[in-house]
């Protein structure tokens, strides 16, 4: 197992957290974490940037492998169009400014919505809860 790859511990987890909350009637979403471009500048990074990338991919698999939601924060990140500094913290790698919550908050909002895990918001048509439209 390389460094970055979701330990065995991880992904069986991953898996019985999903089968509890299935059995419950509940459900189950995978959130990644988005980074500063250089993490590394910062003390409180535990990994380096190729490994917060390899992990992602791996997560991305196990949630393709259990269909279960992602929320691919990275991503959202990488669209909102928002400079490091507009969308992270001061002196923080991973932590969002109000407006960098704001862009995570809505993304989950749209999965939970797409997922049909909360009601739709009283005048937003469907379409546009479910596709960010």
């Amino acid at each position: 197992m390389q460094l970055g790859e979701p330990s065995l511990v991880s992904r069986e987890n991953v898996e019985r957290l999903d089968d509890y909350m299935t059995v419950k009637g509940g459900h189950f979403l995978l959130a990644l974490e988005a980074t500063r471009a250089n993490p590394e500048r910062y003390e409180s990074t535990r990994f380096p940037p190729e490994t917060l990338e390899r992990m992602g991919r791996a997560y991305r698999r196990l949630a393709a492998a259990r269909d279960l939601p992602l929320v691919d924060c990275p991503q959202v990140y990488a669209q909102s169009r928002l400079d490091e500094d507009a969308f992270f913290l001061p002196h923080d790698p991973i932590h969002p400014t109000p407006a960098g919550a704001r862009i995570l908050a809505e993304r989950l909002a749209q999965t939970l919505w797409a997922q049909a895990w909360i009601p739709v918001r009283e005048g937003v048509a469907v379409s546009e809860a479910r596709t960010g439209d």
